[in-house]
């Protein structure tokens, strides 16, 4: 009866009630045809668990149990073997070697979580940068976080399919191939010291890795985040009951994602309580954040003025389904469009894609559309690659080389950041102005600025004059304010504002005097070189 032998000690309870310990070393066949189990009796538990590691020590350098267990196989295979080892000079013991080096690791039984612990301990050891081994700490984490106490040398190409296709959800190209990347080294690692077979190809060698986008960002303007925004609002005046404090919660959803460049899945873990009012701040937590980093941003005046705004509207409920909302509101949005015969603004655009298990879900068309429309817009607003890099929690090289005059009017990128929530405005400081000699030319300069900005904000309410008539007449009263019927100075704020957003389009003042106050301005019609 050939076979390994486990050596497992066992007990047994004399009849005198002593407690005997022994262990099975073979089985004998007996008169009747059948085995007998032969035992090796033991002192007590640990005088057997030493006789245990000895007996199982012999049986592993042990010629009789192989040449045992290979009498029963065909003889002809073998033989064939032999001579199809022999035709390229290799031996039975060469051939055995190479199938355990490549199907079997050394270290294989432990758990993935220590396997990656030990990667991470042998980095540490390397000449490696504090940025660097921060980064694959985070990584690390991650993927541990997901395979847990799953046995390294059983992990498999589709268990590591699966989890990008759970952590990396919300990643784009750019993301997801690095990531891979950084998996096929750790894989490369576990090989070279015996976590899983090093010679053939491992869990990772066969990951799907996308190559990256090298196109330019893709953006939105400021007609689209207006039309979103009010859209929303909108639809949160026509609902009741808990739909329109949800509604209202999409709607700070979006603010943070267009303002302070916060992604989706980070955005949803945010509560007013992250939210200082006093100091204008808002915290991105750990726990949604993807670079595992918590990180503080400053609110712009208005996405103050939205909070604000929203504070006692929206509810920033937890323990729901935020992202579910979301998509849910972003989908009759997409469908008011397609009722009404026009195109789906790109800022909302979804395409069918393949998922990694190859099923066909709606996915977005540009990812992360509003973050990149936020870093092109504060770039160009505040001059700063590291002001926007800190915000957003990107690297400034990176900021600097993807987002560099994206946007081309720096006009245009202030009037982004003068999306304000659908209320009056406060109009004290304009009273104030107003009581003031209106032939005072640093006056009269504040209050067209003033009645530019209106003129814009009127246009941009034209989608929505039914429902925020009284914004609309309030900026209708900022220009009359300025104007004061006078058909120059009408036409000045009309031109002004039509020409202030086009790219190609510059405005200066007197090139003789360039401190002299910008009025009046010249209209350049060529683009610019």
């Amino acid at each position: 009866m050939a076979g390994k032998l486990t050596y497992k000690p066992s007990t047994r309870v004399h009849r005198n009630g002593r407690i005997e310990w022994r262990i099975v070393t073979g089985y004998e066949k007996n008169a009747n045809g059948n085995y007998s189990p032969q035992y090796l009796p033991c002192r007590n538990e640990a005088h057997a668990k030493s006789e245990s590691k000895r007996l199982l020590a012999e049986q592993a350098t042990s010629d009789d149990l192989g040449i045992e267990a290979i009498k029963h196989p065909n003889k002809h295979a073998i033989a064939s073997c032999v001579v199809k080892l022999a035709a390229v000079g290799a031996t039975i013991e060469d051939a055995t070697e190479y199938f355990l080096t490549n199907r079997f690791a050394k270290r294989g039984g432990v758990t993935s979580k220590e396997a990656l612990n030990d990667f991470l301990k042998d980095s540490i050891k390397g000449n490696i940068a504090e940025t660097s081994l921060n980064t694959y700490k985070t990584r690390v984490d991650k993927i541990a976080g997901f395979l847990g106490d799953k046995l390294i040398n059983s992990v498999t190409t589709k268990d590591l399919e699966k989890m990008f296709e759970v952590i990396g959800e919300h990643w784009g190209n750019n993301t997801m191939n690095p990531w891979k990347r950084f998996t096929q080294t750790i894989w490369n690692w576990f090989g070279k010291h015996g976590y899983v077979a090093q010679k053939t190809e491992h869990a990772a060698s066969l990951l799907k890795i996308p190559k990256r986008d090298t196109s330019t960002p893709k953006m939105s303007n400021v007609d689209e985040v207006h039309h979103l925004l009010y859209w929303f609002d909108t639809l949160a005046g026509s609902v009741g009951g808990y739909k329109k404090a949800n509604t209202y919660d999409c709607i700070v959803y979006l603010l943070l994602c267009l303002y302070l460049g916060i992604r989706k899945q980070e955005a949803y873990f945010i509560t007013w309580d992250d939210v200082d009012f006093n100091n204008r701040r808002v915290a991105v937590l750990v726990e949604g954040s993807k670079s595992d980093r918590r990180r503080v941003n400053d609110l712009p005046d208005n996405v103050w003025n939205w909070f604000v705004y929203l504070k006692d509207k929206a509810t920033l409920d937890p323990k729901g389904d935020p992202r579910r909302r979301l998509s849910s509101r972003l989908r009759k949005y997409r469908e008011s469009f397609s009722k009404m015969g026009k195109p789906v603004p790109d800022i909302v655009a979804t395409v069918m894609k393949p998922t990694y298990g190859g099923k066909l879900e709606p996915k977005e068309k540009y990812h992360n559309i509003m973050r990149h429309t936020m870093c092109g817009y504060h770039y160009k607003c505040y001059g700063s690659a590291g002001l926007t890099a800190q915000i957003m929690g990107n690297s400034e090289k990176r900021v600097r080389s993807d987002y560099y005059e994206v946007v081309k009017s720096k006009d245009e990128a202030e009037l982004y950041f003068k999306i304000n929530p659908p209320v009056i405005p406060s109009v004290s400081d304009f009273e104030a102005l107003a009581k003031v000699d209106m032939e005072d030319q640093a006056t009269l300069e504040k209050l067209r600025s003033r009645a530019v900005d209106s003129y814009i904000q009127q246009e941009l309410l034209n989608p929505f004059l039914k429902q925020h008539a009284d914004l609309y007449n309030h900026h209708k009263g900022v220009i009359e304010e300025y104007t004061q019927m006078n058909l120059n100075r009408l036409h000045d704020v009309m031109s002004a504002a039509e020409w202030r957003s086009d790219p190609d389009v510059e405005w200066r003042g007197d090139p003789e005097n360039p401190d002299a106050p910008s009025e009046p301005l010249l209209r350049v019609t060529e683009p610019k070189k």
